[in-house]
This record gives structure tokens, sequence and C-alpha cells, in this order.
């Protein structure tokens, strides 16, 4: 289990803003964290070693190229298998740059080779875009706010309330006392932050501020 994290905003403050999510999520990666600020977009993450424990699996992680950035929690059971079928060359024992090599070639059609549990975010330098991503079954999760102007994604949503005021969903409470189910597909307990719902994964464009959910998967 990992922790994720990302920021786009005009705010300056960066740093500590995304150590503060990283911090509050620090139990889900003890091993260890790290952080890139690229102009108005901050990456983070704390990592729980379980291929290659040495710090070339440190993420953020860079691709070959330098084109794309990745933040990843979860497990590709298939990524030696795909390391062999695509001949990828990497430099860690990781699937982390494996999975991050395999979008560098694929790009979203990436998801279609991907056995495993996961949520991750791919930063595009050159397109300038963000690529958010979770496993088919939703077993990693990943929250996110967005108001066209601010983006703020988490693998839990306490590590975003450390720079996010609370605003309190009630319709979905009512229907949670009521019913006792808590997963409402994008919904959640608080109404400015959604999930990504399993099988989808979506693309912010920090141009011109769209964004797209596409569901990559039916049961």
């Amino acid at each position: 289990m990992c922790g994720v994290a990302a920021i786009f905003s005009k705010e300056k403050n960066l740093d500590n803003q995304i150590l503060k999510i990283i911090n509050k999520i620090s139990h889900r990666g003890p091993d260890d964290s790290g952080y890139n600020v690229f102009d108005n977009l901050a990456l983070g993450s704390c990592r729980l070693s379980i291929f290659d424990i040495s710090k070339s699996g440190r993420m953020p992680m860079t691709d070959a190229t330098n084109r794309y950035v990745i933040v990843y929690n979860g497990e590709i059971y298939n990524f030696p298998e795909l390391k062999k079928q695509f001949k990828i060359t990497t430099k860690t024992g990781t699937d982390t740059e494996v999975l991050l090599e395999l979008y560098a070639r694929q790009g979203k059609e990436c998801v279609k080779h991907l056995n495993g549990i996961f949520s991750f975010i791919i930063f595009d330098k050159i397109e300038n875009n963000i690529f958010c991503c979770r496993d088919r079954l939703g077993v990693k999760p990943l929250y996110y706010y967005w108001d066209n102007k601010t983006f703020i994604a988490s693998s839990e949503i306490k590590g975003m309330h450390e720079i996010l005021k609370k605003s309190l969903n009630y319709n979905m409470i009512k229907t949670y006392l009521q019913t006792s189910f808590y997963d409402f597909g994008q919904e959640t307990f608080y109404e400015n932050i959604k999930q990504l719902e399993p099988s989808c994964f979506m693309i912010l464009n920090l141009n011109d501020k769209s964004n797209k959910i596409t569901k990559y998967w039916e049961l």
C-alpha cells in the first residue's frame, strides 16, 4: 500500500501543501516519501516498498525520456510479462517503472494490458495533462477535487482536508443512515470531493481545463 497526492493550483506554496497531504497519509507508505513541483503542479507519494526496496524505486518517478512523471499505488501482477512483451528496459525492479514505460508507449491504451490493483497519476510535461486511473474493481482508492481552477487528488480524503475546507454532503449521509450503503459512485460524504470510480480513467488538460472521465472496462 502506498499513498499518492497531486495539486494543481496558481498558489505559490505548493511545496507546503503537498507535504501536508503526504504527511497526513504517511501510514500508507512508511518506507519512503517524496514530491516534485512543476510550475503550478505538485506530485507526491509515500511508498511501501514491495518490488525493489532500494531508493531507486522512489516516487515521483520519471520515464526514460523525461516526459512523463508518475505517482502510483498498487501492484501490477503481470508486470514481468509486460516488460518482456513490450521489450521494456528498466533501471529498477519495480512494477512502477514498467507501468510508466508502458504508458509512454501505449498512452491510455496501457490500461487494457494491466492485471492488478492500482490507482495512479501520470503527468505529461509536453501535452500538459494529468492522467488518473483506477483498477477495475476499485480496490485502490483515488479521491479528487476540481473546481475548474484547482485540482487536488489523494489516496485518502483526510489528506485533502489538510488544505480543503470540509463541506458535508448531507444527502449521501442521509442515504447511508437509511440504507447502510456508502458507495455512491462518484459521490462521497463531502460534497466538494469526488472519487474516481472503478474501471475509469480521467484526463485533465491543464491548458484548457477540460476534464474527461472514461470507463475502460465492463464486467
